[in-house]
Order: C-alpha cells, then sequence, then structure tokens
C-alpha cells in the first residue's frame, strides 16, 4: 500500500506538469516528454541517529564493545566491563533532517540495567536544542557504585534508546494592575529569576502551573521576604510560541476572601455558643465582644508587626468547638482570629491604643 500511494502521488504531480508544460508550448506546437520525474519531500519533524563510532580512547580500563549498530533513536551492542573502573564511550552522530528544532529529552537503559550501570552524555546537554543540522556527542557507560561483579560479566544486547522531543516553549511573565486592592509600582518586584528545576521550594509562598500540557513540567513560584506582597489571583494565556502569565496583587500584604471573617462570628458566639474557658474571664469575654461590636472594621493589611498581647478562648456550638483569638494587630488595630477544624479566618477591627486596653483586661 505504501508504494501504490507514492505511484498514484507521482502519476498526480506529472499530470500537472505535462498539463502546464503544454500549455506552455503549444503555441510553438511542441512535443514535450517528461521522465524520470524525482522528489523528495523533507518532513517537518525529522531527526534521527546516522552514526555511531567507538569514542575516541572508547575503552578504559579493559572496557570492550562488539557488534555496535543503530537504528535511527537507539544504540545497541555488547559490552565487557571487567572491572569496577571499566568503561565504555560511543561517539553519536544525530542529525535534525526537519525544519522544526527538536531535542533530546533522555537517553535511557532498559529498565533491568538502570540500576547497574550509568549512562554519561558529554559535548551535549540534556534538553537543549538541535536546530536543523548535525549534533555529535559521546555517550559512555560504565558501572554505578557496587555494581561491580566479576572480570567475566558481559552485557549483551544492550540498548540505549534516545528520546527525541519538540522543546517545549518559552515562558513570559507580566505583571497586571489591580487598581481596587491598592497600587501597582513594578519597583515592589524585587528579583525575577529561571530555576533549572520544576520542584516548588517547601519556602515558597505560593505556586501555578505554566507548562504547555498542564503536567507540572513547568513551575513559577513566589517568595515575599519583605511581607509586603500578596499575590492574589494569576491567569494564563497561550500564544503560538510561548505562555503570558498575568500576576495580579496588592500593595502591601492583603487578605484574600478564603481568610476573611464574617463579622457572623459575633452572633454565633452570642447566640448559638458557650463559653469553655480561655485566657479571659467569660464576663471579660462579653465585654470585649460589646467593644468590638462597636468598633470599626478595617481592610486587613499585614504589616511586619509583632503583636504583645494575645487572648485564646475556647468556644461550642452544638458540639462543634472553636476558638477564638484576640491580638493587638498595630497600635489602633486589634485582629479577631477564628481557627475551626484547622481552618484559620481573621478580621481586623478599629481600637484606640488597642495595646492598653487589652492589658486592662487581665
Amino acid at each position: 500500500m505504501k508504494n501504490k500511494k507514492i505511484i498514484m502521488l507521482g502519476s498526480v504531480i506529472v499530470t500537472i506538469l505535462v498539463l502546464f508544460v503544454t500549455v506552455g508550448y503549444s503555441a510553438f506546437n511542441a512535443v514535450v516528454d517528461v521522465k524520470d520525474l524525482s522528489m523528495h519531500i523533507r518532513p517537518d519533524k525529522d531527526i534521527r541517529i546516522t552514526n555511531v563510532t567507538l569514542g575516541e580512547n572508547s575503552g578504559v580500563n579493559g572496557g570492550l564493545s562488539y557488534n555496535e549498530d543503530w537504528t535511527k533513536q537507539t544504540v545497541f551492542g555488547d559490552i565487557s566491563l571487567p572491572n569496577s573502573n571499566s568503561s565504555i564511550k560511543y561517539t553519536v552522530e544525530v542529525k535534525n533532517l526537519g525544519f522544526v528544532d527538536m531535542m533530546i529529552n533522555s537517553i535511557t537503559l532498559p529498565t533491568s540495567l538502570q540500576s547497574k550501570l550509568n549512562v554519561t552524555v558529554s559535548n551535549y546537554t540534556l534538553g537543549d536544542t538541535i536546530a536543523h543540522g548535525t549534533q555529535t556527542m559521546d555517550v559512555t557507560l560504565s558501572y554505578k557504585s557496587g555494581q561491580y561483579v566479576s572480570s567475566s560479566t558481559l552485557f549483551n544486547n544492550i540498548v540505549l534508546t534516545f528520546d527525541f522531543q519538540e522543546p517545549k516553549p518559552h515562558y513570559m511573565c507580566n505583571l497586571s494592575k489591580i487598581d481596587s486592592l491598592g497600587g501597582f509600582d513594578k519597583n515592589m518586584v524585587e528579583s525575577i529569576s529561571f530555576a533549572t528545576t520544576n520542584v516548588v521550594p517547601s519556602d515558597a509562598l505560593g505556586y501555578f502551573d505554566i507548562s504547555q500540557d498542564n503536567d507540572g513540567s513547568v513551575m513559577a513560584w513566589y517568595y515575599d521576604k519583605d511581607n509586603n506582597i500578596t499575590i492574589t489571583s494569576y491567569d494564563i494565556s497561550s500564544k503560538d510560541y510561548y505562555r503570558e502569565v498575568y500576576i495580579s496583587y496588592a500593595s502591601d500584604n492583603y487578605c484574600s476572601e478564603e481568610y476573611v471573617l464574617s463579622d457572623m462570628w459575633v452572633y454565633e458566639y452570642n447566640g448559638l455558643s458557650s463559653f469553655l474557658g480561655g485566657d479571659i474571664s467569660e464576663k471579660t469575654m462579653t465585654s470585649l465582644i460589646d467593644k468590638i461590636y462597636n468598633s470599626k472594621r478595617v481592610d486587613p493589611v499585614i504589616k511586619d508587626y509583632k503583636n504583645e498581647y494575645s487572648y485564646r478562648v475556647e468556644c461550642d456550638n452544638n458540639g462543634d468547638n472553636y476558638s477564638l483569638i484576640f491580638e493587638d494587630f498595630s497600635e489602633n488595630e486589634l485582629m479577631v482570629k477564628k481557627i475551626e477544624k484547622e481552618n484559620i479566618k481573621f478580621a481586623v477591627y478599629e481600637i484606640l491604643n488597642v495595646k492598653d486596653y487589652l492589658k486592662g483586661l487581665v
């Protein structure tokens, strides 16, 4: 079937050529005879191994290779590594015959050998782009630590598989303005850097997936060492050759909606809950809630502030226990935190000279 398709394609091309040439020469009554027509079609993606030889100083400390050969994406043969520090090196020629940049994602042995032998690549870095043309590299096989058995060990029909892939697109990062959450100032971005890993550090404040296939292969994360910016949202849009990441953030540290404590906590305590105990008495708790109820609520903007006073009260709402914590949040602000089943929400209220007020509660 493959040969039949080629013939049909050639027939169509011949017919078209004869048609146009005949029309072009009809005025001269010439006879045009087309012979030995051939056509080469180069596909968009075509990368392959084109040659394998034993590299210079290929066998170190007795390393030997037999019957080495290759296919378009594998190198295979038999090797002998008689000593624990023996190695064998292949020089591999790879050609990108297409018009699309490609790369070698990995060069791997069969699973049964991956724990025994190292595969080391030199003169090429895995993941680097291979444009149209030739790339030559050295691939060395050697024992992993502790895997040497005896001088008579022979590895038959070893297969090295080259995983050719199209490179992932590049990514760009843009910052966008959110007027309702505060001013935008590019000077607040202290640094942007590119990492060589997709593993998100444990101390990152947040992260998101910007990989082409949403498979976690390309990650972005952020820090706020000065505690003066909060990332509130992000949006990723795909372009032809890259993806844009629009990051929205607020000046200072803004409390996103999932952490905001509704004023209904006052009603829940007064109407539905019982006082179980805590750092202040039930009578003092009632007075404190009255004070908060008559105070102005303010947007929770976190600054670099260390509280001096903190009182915790345990409460019960029909068998569901929760905690309320009251702390000074600035010179004139009080924070109320509610902790229920490890979930924390908070609200901030304006109370003048709040530290003096809290000091007087006990």
